[in-house]
């Protein structure tokens, strides 16, 4: 009885600090923080999380343990862009292909909304259907006035390429901008207008996506961390090139996407192009994967 009793207690400080080194080898987890959704109608978001969630799965195995959260703190577009450029919180956002990006962030070079971002339609005031019905020409558009809000890249496109633009302090106050007659539509891409629409039907029951037009410009997205952030870059790029060889990344992305681009309806508007002069060299146009086609 007495020897096993030493057995038992033996063997239970053998298990114990088995244990123990077990976990005292286990790695820290990776800290990810991304930005936080901007209303309680902000859906946009969901597609962010989920690319990242899926692309540092993907690579548990290769790079360890993973902790994925929003920032502490709602931000402009503007903030967020210099808190990550400080080293401060978030670590990773999504932001334009542009040279100022690209000069002083780490941009991760895979359009993560394969260029639909930049496939415009507009909000706007049912009221106002038939004058946009007459727009033929982009001098005809030019002479309404967009919304946008304040710190939104959009804005220099616009600006660049002789549009009328009117500036908001906030993502939601937009919409309500649009219903009072402040502007005469708010650009949105065709890939979020829709569910944004849905969203605020009860709000703004006046609210509709316009008919007629879809306005172009280059518009990619990327992931950027910070510039000393090369372990965070590399493994998500490593998950997300993973999720595109392995169908994931499409699957996610039709997840969100799919159903509206089916409503677009491309041939029953007018398209117009114009330039984005902030958009960077090193855009990755030669592989053909990452493009909606």
């Amino acid at each position: 009885m007495k020897y096993t009793c030493c057995f038992n207690v033996t063997t239970l400080l053998l298990c114990l600090f088995t244990a123990f080194h077990v976990l005292a080898k286990q790695p820290e987890p990776l800290l990810v923080v991304h930005q936080q959704r901007e209303s309680p109608h902000d859906t946009r978001v969901n597609y962010v999380i989920d690319l990242l969630k899926t692309a540092l799965e993907k690579t548990v195995e290769t790079d360890g343990p993973y902790l994925l959260r929003p920032s502490r703190v709602k931000m402009t577009p503007s903030r967020y862009h210099e808190n990550i450029r400080a080293g401060g919180e978030p670590n990773v956002i999504v932001a334009l292909a542009s040279k100022a990006t690209a000069e002083e962030l780490l941009p991760i070079r895979i359009p993560i909304r394969k260029g639909l971002y930049g496939y415009r339609l507009f909000l706007i005031d049912q009221d106002n259907q038939a004058r946009f019905s007459q727009v033929k020409t982009l001098a005809d558009l030019r002479q309404f006035n967009a919304g946008l809000r304040k710190g939104w890249k959009d804005i220099d496109v616009l600006n660049y390429n002789g549009f009328q633009v009117t500036e908001g302090n906030s993502y939601e106050g937009m919409f309500r901008m649009l219903v009072a007659g402040r502007f005469d539509y708010f650009s949105r891409s065709v890939i979020e207008i829709y569910e944004e629409l849905a969203s605020r039907k009860q709000l703004y029951p006046k609210m509709v996506v316009e008919e007629t037009i879809l306005l172009y410009y280059p518009l990619p997205l990327y992931f950027v961390v910070n510039k000393a952030d090369k372990k965070l870059a590399a493994r998500l790029e490593k998950g997300l090139n993973i999720m595109i060889a392995d169908g994931s990344f499409d699957e996610i992305f039709c997840k969100y996407s799919c159903k509206d681009l089916e409503r677009v309806k491309v041939e029953q508007r007018k398209v117009f192009r114009i330039e984005n002069p902030l958009l960077e060299e090193k855009v990755p146009y030669d592989r053909k994967e990452l493009w909606w086609h």
